[in-house]
Parts: structure tokens; C-alpha cells; sequence
């Protein structure tokens, strides 16, 4: 098994891009796609470490198929069908893994999306398994550096349990602390508005039919990009509201997150920030550097710092980390490494601080 993991993180490094699009005479389109996204992952709690090749949940494994349909006065039906390969992610590495867990193992929980929009000139809507409004409001990066980190925190190492001073292995998680509070994929009706200067509305609501969480979802994000001058900027704000659909506790929120580029230099900045209607909050910032050190691909480095309060436990948690990507043009290939530092801070109990090295590549076909 061992060297079946070696060699498709091998294969990812070496592999020509094979993407595959046809077209006929119509203009419709039939495109396969999909990546591999190995990685080796080690954490260390400050007491005990574990390390395991891992499928990377920054973006995971997976295949897809897009069908598009144009038609008349630029309006288009597009079915789209997307999951992950069901490899072991990074998520859900932990201090006892691999104990009594499979390396591969698929199920309905992987299908990403299943879904058919239409575009027309008063914008575009969905129907399926897919993207909520707010899924990626407070990922907007423009570090090319995302592979190996961005907001959503918890994608490394987000199952290590962060270690009591004593030697007790809490309950606390990664994944419960440092997060970035965006709407994920559900099965949704969502709309977006067409493009107005740079700005884009959506509105979406659904359910998580796949793992049948008892809930409903709501939300709503507002949208821009747009080059101003040397300077590439993005922006978002989003709003979800979730609701048990046994009448419980409902839940509110609010994220965003900017980021802007400046080309020439290859400078830039990310911040992304959210908070619970009822109390908690976060901020993330991230500043990188991309540029063409060597002709074989675009090199970027960034360092990020993450800060939370009053989410997963009463007190704090604070991250940095550091990164790096390095692009194989002719190979679709993208080779990472990345290192984060976490630290709890709690009146109550005494957490050790602990950390997490990964690296890996992704290959794009």
C-alpha cells in the first residue's frame, strides 16, 4: 500500500496534462477534467506527533464532467457533475490515524456537485448539488498560494485534537477552532445576478441531503472584482442563516474577505474576517510575493496569520504559517510546502502549542 502511495504522488509530479473538451458543429460542449492532490502531512501536538500521506482538503482529489448547451441570444444550459476520488484527506489525519481507518474508501458524501444551470441575460440559476451563495466569500486570494493554505484553516490538520499541559488529549480540534464560518455545497436552488461593473449578487437555499444533517440552509453574498490600474482587486461579504429543521437554536453569521494584487511586482495582501450573530469571531490575513524565478513556472511564497475568539472554546486561538508553491508549466503540476504554528489560550485550562508540516503537488488534467 506504501508504495502504491508513493507512486501516485509520482505520478502527479510527472504527468503530461491530459484534459479532454469536444465540441460539435452546434456549439455544444462535452469537458472532462479533474486533478490529483497527494500530500504528506506531519503534526505534533507538543507531545506526541503523527505523519501519513494524505489527500490535501485545500483542494482534493477528484474528476468532473461539464456539459454545456448554447442557445440563441447568448443563453446556455450546462449540467455539471464533480466528486472527490474518496482518498484519505488531510481533515481527517489525526494522532491515531491510520488506526482502524481505510486509506481510499468512496461514498455519495464525495459527490460534489450534480447540478444544471442556466445563464440568460437576467443572470444565472442553479438546481442541484453545488456551491452555496456564501461557499468561497472568505477565500477570495489572490496569493496563488491557496493550495497549501488560505482561510478555511481546518482543511490541514483540521482533526488533531490540540493537547492539554498535563498530557490530557482534549476534545478541542483544529477544525473547531480556526474556521472560516462560509456556506459550503448543499443540495440548493441558488441565483446569481449578471455582472454589474464588477459586482455580482447571490442568494441560495438548500439542505445537506448527502450526509441528511437535519438542517436548512440560507444565505446570501455580494461579489466584485475588477483591475484597477496595476492593481487586481477582489472583494465579498456574505450572510447565512441556518435553521434545525426540528425548530432549535438557529444560527447566524457574517464573512468576508479582500484581497488585491498588485501585477507589476507580484505583491500582495489578503484579509478575510467573520463573526457569529450571537458572539465569536475571527481574522485571517495573508501577505505573498509571485514571480518568475526560474522558466519552468511562476514561484510564490507568503507567510499568514490567523486569530479567533470565543470559537470552539472560551478563549482564543491564534495560527501563523508560512508557504510556499512552485508551478510546472508544461506538466499542470503545482509543488507545495507548508508549515503552521496553533496556540489556545484559555482561562480556565492550559493547552501545549502545536504544529503542522505538509507537502505535496497537484497535478490538473
Amino acid at each position: 500500500m506504501r508504495v502504491t502511495r508513493v507512486a501516485l504522488l509520482c505520478t502527479a509530479i510527472a504527468c503530461p496534462a491530459a484534459a479532454q473538451e469536444f465540441t460539435n458543429p452546434s456549439g455544444s460542449s462535452v469537458k472532462l477534467y479533474g486533478q490529483l492532490s497527494p500530500a504528506y502531512l506531519s503534526y505534533d501536538d507538543g507531545q506526541e506527533s503523527n505523519a501519513g500521506l494524505v489527500d490535501n482538503n485545500n483542494s482534493n482529489s477528484r474528476v468532473g464532467i461539464t456539459v454545456n448547451w448554447p442557445f440563441a441570444d447568448e443563453t446556455s444550459l450546462k449540467f455539471n457533475f464533480e466528486t472527490s476520488l474518496g482518498f484519505f484527506q488531510s481533515n481527517n489525519l489525526n494522532i491515531t490515524s491510520f488506526d482502524g481507518q481505510q486509506w481510499y474508501s468512496w461514498s455519495e458524501n464525495d459527490i460534489r456537485k450534480l447540478e444544471v444551470s442556466y445563464q440568460a441575460d437576467f443572470g444565472t440559476v442553479w438546481l442541484g448539488q453545488g456551491d452555496m451563495a456564501t461557499d468561497k466569500i472568505a477565500e477570495i486570494d489572490f496569493s496563488k498560494t491557496t493550495i497549501i493554505g488560505y482561510s478555511d484553516y481546518q482543511a490541514v490538520a483540521g482533526g488533531f485534537a490540540f493537547r492539554e499541559s498535563d498530557g490530557t488529549l482534549s476534545s478541542i480540534k483544529i477544525k473547531n477552532v480556526f474556521i472560516n464560518l462560509e456556506g459550503s455545497r448543499r443540495m440548493r436552488l441558488r441565483y446569481d445576478t449578471p455582472d454589474f461593473n464588477g459586482f455580482k449578487f447571490s442568494a441560495a437555499a438548500g439542505e445537506n441531503v448527502l450526509s441528511g444533517d437535519n438542517k436548512y440552509y440560507y444565505d446570501a453574498a455580494i461579489r466584485y472584482e475588477n483591475t484597477l490600474g496595476d492593481v487586481k482587486l477582489g472583494a465579498g461579504l456574505g450572510y447565512n442563516y441556518t435553521v434545525p429543521k426540528d425548530g432549535g437554536d438557529s444560527t447566524e453569521a457574517v464573512m468576508g474577505s479582500v484581497s488585491a494584487l498588485h501585477e507589476p511586482s507580484g505583491v500582495n495582501g489578503t484579509i478575510a474576517l467573520g463573526q457569529y450573530m450571537d458572539g465569536g469571531d475571527y481574522v485571517y490575513v495573508k501577505a505573498g510575493w509571485t514571480g518568475d524565478i526560474w522558466d519552468i513556472g511562476a514561484t510564490s511564497l507568503a507567510a499568514e496569520y490567523y486569530s479567533s475568539n470565543d470559537i470552539g472554546l472560551d478563549g482564543s486561538g491564534s495560527s501563523w504559517g508560512l508557504m510556499a508553491v512552485q508551478a510546472l508549466k508544461e506538466q499542470s503540476t503545482e509543488l507545495y510546502a507548508g508549515y503552521r504554528s496553533y496556540g489556545l489560550d484559555s482561562e480556565t485550562v492550559s493547552y501545549d502549542d502545536s504544529d503542522s508540516f505538509m507537502v505535496g503537488a497537484r497535478w490538473k488534467f
